[in-house]
């Protein structure tokens, strides 16, 4: 019985988990350290103590004290919620689960909690609210480490771009709604993967428009101008599968050839941050950079260009790719005139 002891004793110590257990009465029988740890607790200290003295009165631990207390008084069902707790050793997010202890006869003797921290869990899933359904799961883990920064806003150095596509206005009249919808996803499809594959960040989507940046939060490895300059590159080359999809998917064989892309890459400080309501902020940035890279995609079509990049892009990028002057140009919205660059190829 002493050996049995000494197993279950090491069992819970040695568990990620917390573990508590309560009587009936309410007595902590026993609290693992991770359960301690957890709880900002001494485990040697809580048991013994009634659970109403350390916890009931203090209403940091009402989350927990809720599910604690449905369990023993629906002692047949198992319980299982998500907590926060807010304590001064810092908010703990915690997935309790519930269970009975049976006695004597099967009868009721106490209740069970495992207490396991999902502070990661939750993380990646705001992480997931915020930046959408594609986000390159090499940089989550950075984006954790650094979750302060990206509630609370930062000014930054980023490259933005902004792509467009051309031709869709005949497609659209020609196809169906049902056909619209699987043309544009199929084109978000095409265009947007090159973007996370260069650790790029996919802002937003407007209407057949897309947005993305590179930041230092994403791309400690890389220069964000050269890396948005090859996605670039990279969503031109999807050019011929995305034909290739509408005259297969679509049997629309003279149209294919019609539809081009136009990008624009702007480089420049910039503000990002959690943006929105509450229950609907999206990480987003912010700034001259932005608007600059959107007046340069719309400037391609004025001067015959596919991709079109500002001059702090061109400095940043210019010893790995090609580049065209085309000169100073007035753009719409803005005071002062901008220099810029084509960018043809990779060096």
């Amino acid at each position: 019985m002493a050996v049995e002891l000494q197993i279950h004793e090491r069992i819970l110590k040695d568990l990620q988990d917390g573990v508590i257990t309560l009587d009936l009465e309410g007595r902590i029988i026993t609290m693992n350290p991770a359960a301690g740890r957890l709880l900002g607790q001494v485990p040697d200290e809580a048991v013994g103590s009634s659970y109403a003295e350390l916890f009931l009165l203090d209403e940091a631990f009402e989350p927990l004290n809720e599910v604690l207390l449905e369990a023993i008084y629906e002692p047949a069902v198992t319980h299982e919620r998500e907590v926060a707790l807010i304590l001064p050793q810092g908010i703990r997010d915690l997935m309790v689960r519930t269970t009975v202890l049976h006695g004597e006869a099967e009868s009721p003797g106490g209740v069970i909690a495992v207490l396991s921290d999902i502070s990661g869990e939750r993380k990646r899933r705001k992480l997931k609210r915020l930046f959408g359904s594609y986000i390159d799961p090499r940089i989550v883990e950075r984006l954790l480490d650094q979750a302060d920064q990206i509630d609370e806003g930062s000014r930054q150095i980023a490259t933005i771009a902004f792509l467009d596509l051309q031709g869709f206005t005949r497609l659209s009249e020609l196809l169906p709604p049902s056909g619209i919808v699987a043309f544009l996803n199929a084109y978000l499809e095409e265009m947007s993967a090159p973007i996370g594959a260069n650790q790029g960040v996919t802002d937003k989507y407007i209407g057949d428009g897309i947005m993305a940046f590179w930041s230092p939060v994403f791309t400690p490895q890389g220069e964000p101008a050269v890396l948005a300059c090859r996605a670039a590159l990279a969503q031109r080359a999807q050019l011929g599968s995305l034909r290739e999809r509408i005259r297969q998917e679509f049997k629309l064989l003279s149209e294919a050839d019609v539809i081009e892309i136009r990008c624009g890459i702007a480089t420049g400080e910039v503000i990002a941050g959690s943006l929105g309501p509450q229950q609907s902020r999206t990480y987003t940035v912010i700034g001259d950079a932005v608007n600059l890279a959107a007046r340069l995609e719309a400037a391609n079509k004025r001067l015959g260009t596919r991709i079109l990049v500002s001059e702090a892009t061109h400095e940043r990028a210019a010893d790995a790719f090609t580049f065209r002057p085309h000169g100073t140009i007035e753009l719409p919205g803005r005071v002062r005139t901008e220099t810029v660059f084509e960018l043809l190829g990779e060096r």
